[in-house]
């Protein structure tokens, strides 16, 4: 019985060994070698001289604000942007205010508006006349522009540009606010598509 079983046990030994080297004379493998990834950006820019070229030779991460005087009871000034979308996609664009309240001791966040327009700069001059006035993103305190979720822009396609006519204006002005200055920041976001 023992001598039985030991043959039994080294037929099966031999044939899970032949089987085993049948196998391993027909695999084969295949390799995807070099797999690369890039990372999208989500990098936008300020176009610097709204009349000279629409390139990245023009555009800017920061661009200094307009300067206003004599802001008094309804008042209204006109400042013009184009956001670039210098990204490898896509884009939505989001905007708000941003500040420091020590910027604004007297509270004109609560006094000056903004309002939003898209620019429908129609000959490409990078000048804005009214005719050119598009859709109005709405009209807000700086205190709202600050406070509320920021305002969803919508998509900007990669290489393109967004213009926008901001229109700052006031309501009335009481006497107290004789003298008074702010100083505010307003900042777009992207996010990649």
């Amino acid at each position: 019985m023992k001598k039985v079983l030991s043959i039994y046990t080294s037929l099966i030994f031999l044939f899970v060994l032949t089987v085993g080297v049948t196998f391993a004379a027909f695999t084969d493998s295949a390799r995807i070698l070099g797999t690369s990834f890039g990372v999208g950006s989500g990098d936008i820019k300020l176009i610097d001289n709204l009349t000279g070229p629409i390139q990245e030779s023009n555009a800017v991460d920061e661009k200094q604000g307009p300067v206003f005087t004599s802001v008094g009871s309804d008042w209204e000034e006109d400042y013009l942007v184009m956001v670039f979308n210098n990204a490898t996609s896509d884009v939505v664009l989001t905007f708000v205010a941003d500040y420091e309240t020590v910027n604004d001791p007297e509270n004109l966040r609560d006094e000056i508006h903004l309002e939003i327009f898209d620019w429908d700069d129609m000959n490409l001059d990078g000048m804005f006349t009214e005719d050119e006035l598009g859709v109005s993103w709405g009209r807000k305190s700086i205190l709202r522009w600050k406070n509320d979720d920021p305002m969803d822009m919508g998509q900007l396609v990669q290489g393109d540009v967004s213009r926008y006519v901001f229109r700052f204006d006031t309501d009335s002005l009481s006497e107290s606010k004789q003298g008074a200055s702010a100083l505010f920041d307003f900042e777009f976001s992207s996010i990649t598509l």
